[in-house]
């Protein structure tokens, strides 16, 4: 992305650089007929940018609080899908016990989430693109049997991701309105990784 900006920056000043050069040897070299014509000429391109000024001010602040704009949407969209997933780990969390087995399924439930969201912004984030479900496994994110879940998988892996707290739900919280509540948060959350990118 830089190069592409810094190219025509260098052009341009190489366009200028050698243009007044010209102009100091117009000065030397070219008759004072053929001066005070360049020098208008000169005088013209200069009263067009002057006048060009402003409508070109004008459409970049457009174009830079449309960016903001974006910018902002895209943080509002991640705030609001890291709320549906600390909505889902306070429902569920909190309605298990403290035994070893409990903190374990709270754990697998974690990893899900964090999955999740991982697989969610993938596809609009360059670094995190090529990275497959390998490097998840090596960092305790998914076991050896998700992995090979996700790569023999018809769904999308945010879908199976999605799946898998569902059924976690289903299977570890026994209240029924507890699993209610937790279920209203999944469907939450879905609407809000939809609304990523």
């Amino acid at each position: 992305a830089l190069t592409t900006e810094l190219v025509p920056a260098f052009s341009l000043m190489l366009v200028s650089c050698l243009f007044i050069s010209g102009l100091t040897l117009a000065a030397h070299f070219f008759s004072r007929t053929w001066f005070v014509w360049i020098s208008s000429l000169v005088g013209e391109i200069w009263a067009l940018i002057t006048s060009l000024q402003v409508g070109v001010s004008l459409l970049l602040s457009f174009y830079a609080l449309e960016r903001i704009n974006w910018f902002w949407l895209v943080m509002k969209q991640g705030f609001q899908l890291q709320g549906r997933t600390h909505d889902i780990g306070m429902i569920c969390g909190g309605a298990l016990g403290d035994t070893e087995a409990e903190w374990e399924q709270r754990y697998t439930l974690y990893r899900h989430l964090v999955v999740g969201i991982f697989f969610t912004y993938q596809p609009f984030t360059p670094c995190l693109q090529f990275v497959g479900f390998r490097p998840l496994v090596r960092c305790g994110l998914l076991s050896h049997e998700e992995a090979a879940s996700l790569e023999t998988a018809h769904s999308s892996p945010p879908a199976v991701v999605e799946a898998w707290i569902s059924r976690w739900i289903q299977r570890h919280l026994k209240n029924a309105a507890v699993r209610t509540n937790a279920m209203q948060a999944l469907v939450q959350l879905r609407a809000a990784t939809g609304g990523i990118g």
